[in-house]
């Protein structure tokens, strides 16, 4: 996985990532906001991906790929 420091949105402004990507606009959405327009509930959602917050620790150089057929 990446670095926080290795991810467009940590380096650069939104306006910086906009002109980057080649696009008119862009948002992003909190957690809170991102949850209630997909109509999910927290303990519904694995929010691990957003929050950090791995219900098992990963293992140290663990590969996002590793997993795939």
């Amino acid at each position: 996985f990446p670095t926080k420091a290795e991810l467009i949105a940590c380096q650069h402004s939104v306006d910086e990532v906009k002109t980057f990507i080649g696009l008119d606009s862009l948002c992003y959405l909190s957690l809170p906001g991102m949850l209630e327009a997909m109509e999910f509930e927290e303990n519904n959602f694995c929010l691990a991906c957003f929050d950090g917050k791995y219900p098992i620790e990963p293992e140290d150089n663990v590969s996002k790929l590793s997993l795939e057929y």
